[in-house]
Formats: C-alpha cells, sequence, structure tokens
C-alpha cells in the first residue's frame, strides 16, 4: 500500500501519522482469521475468462465467482496470487490456499496469443477481464470509470495494462480487479454500469483534516 493517507493524517501534526502501512503488514503477519468458505450465492450459466491470475485478477474472479458467474482463469505461470508472494512466501502460500477448493477452472502455463487467442474467448465467454502485465493496452480504448473496452463490450481491462504512469501497488491490483468484477456483473445483468458509483475508488473525504487547534495529550 503506498499509504496516502499517511500525507492528510491529523495524528502528523501531534507526533506522527499513523504507520497505517506496519499496521497492515502486522496484521497480515499476525492475524489469525477464520477458516475461509466461499460458497457461491447461486449458479448462473454465464462464463468469465480471467486473463491473468495476479491480485487484480483474483479480486475480480473471486467477486464473480461469489456472484455465482461460472470462471475460468488462464495464467502463464505456474500458480496464482502475482505480487502477493513477494511479501512472504509462506504466509502467501497459507492465504492463497483456500483457490484451490474452489470450483472453478484454472489453466497454468498458458499465454493469450500463443495457447489461446482474443478471438477464441470471445466466442467462448460472456466476459472477460484481462489483466497482468500482457501488452493489450495499445489494442483497445478503455472507459477509465468502467474498465470497459469501446472495441468490444465484453472485453474488460485492468491491473498492470492500464498501470503506465505511477507506481502500481497491491492496493491498486486490488481496487482495479474489483472494479472490473461489478462492472462484468452489471454487464452480464444488463443494467448500468456508471449507475450509483461515485465513490468507488478514491473521493475527497468529508472529514475535517485542520489539526492547528488540536492540544497533544
Amino acid at each position: 500500500c503506498p499509504a496516502p493517507c499517511q500525507e492528510q493524517c491529523l495524528r502528523r501534526e501531534a507526533g506522527g501519522a499513523i504507520a497505517i502501512r506496519q499496521l497492515e503488514k502486522s496484521l497480515f503477519r499476525y492475524g489469525d482469521p477464520e477458516p475461509f468458505q466461499l460458497p457461491p450465492y447461486m449458479q448462473l450459466s454465464q462464463k468469465v475468462a480471467i486473463v491473468g491470475g495476479g491480485l487484480s485478477g483474483l479480486a475480480c474472479a473471486l467477486y464473480l465467482y461469489e456472484k455465482g458467474f461460472q470462471i475460468t482463469i488462464y495464467e502463464k505461470t505456474a500458480r496464482l496470487g502475482g505480487s502477493g508472494w513477494q511479501l512472504d512466501e509462506a504466509l502467501a502460500a497459507a492465504d492463497f490456499a483456500f483457490l484451490e477448493s474452489l470450483t472453478w477452472q484454472v489453466y497454468y502455463h498458458t499465454t493469450i496469443e500463443q495457447e489461446i487467442t482474443i478471438s477464441e474467448l470471445c466466442q467462448n465467454f460472456d466476459g472477460i477481464y484481462l489483466s497482468g502485465d500482457h501488452n493489450f493496452s495499445a489494442a483497445f480504448t478503455v472507459d477509465t470509470n468502467t474498465l470497459q473496452s469501446q472495441e468490444n463490450p465484453k472485453i474488460f481491462l485492468g491491473g498492470k495494462i492500464l498501470a503506465e504512469s505511477h507506481r502500481y501497488s497491491i492496493i491498486d491490483a486490488l481496487a482495479a480487479g474489483r472494479k472490473a468484477g461489478i462492472s462484468l456483473d452489471r454487464f452480464l445483468k444488463k443494467v448500468s454500469l456508471t449507475a450509483s458509483r461515485g465513490q468507488e475508488g478514491p473521493y475527497e473525504t468529508a472529514l475535517c483534516n485542520d489539526a492547528s487547534d488540536a492540544t497533544v495529550q
């Protein structure tokens, strides 16, 4: 997490900003979460292809899996998780273990436009999310509010594909995947992709950020 909140943290003027990144790392390392279970609410017939099994792809896949869609993931490496493995190998292995129990299909060692093409995906799936470090950005024009491509309405793009001008964090990856998941869910249900999404992602807070009158205790 790039911790942008620390720059505006009121505690910064009263002894030091809250170290949010260190808190998040501590939760990841020392937390003891309940066993994770993610049963779909219902089984739907519509199929979604997720290209890239990194954090962005997984965030999208899990969101849509929970909604009941049929999920197929295409991953070019031998495991899911992408940059999540950079945090701590043992902890990441434990955190990702539940993925093996989900009733979706995963094709490892699969590179798009080699083992399978975009055209084939369009023929076989109702929705597609292209993520990861694939060089698709030049081929598609993307609506940054919904991540839908203008060239083909069933194709959505996110992840590192769209992260050319700034440092791409784990939080960015998860946020992009969830945004794509919401958009795909709405697209497949034939409802508005843009309604009631004004506060999705970063937005200006209504909280007071002037601590000039605060007293340090």
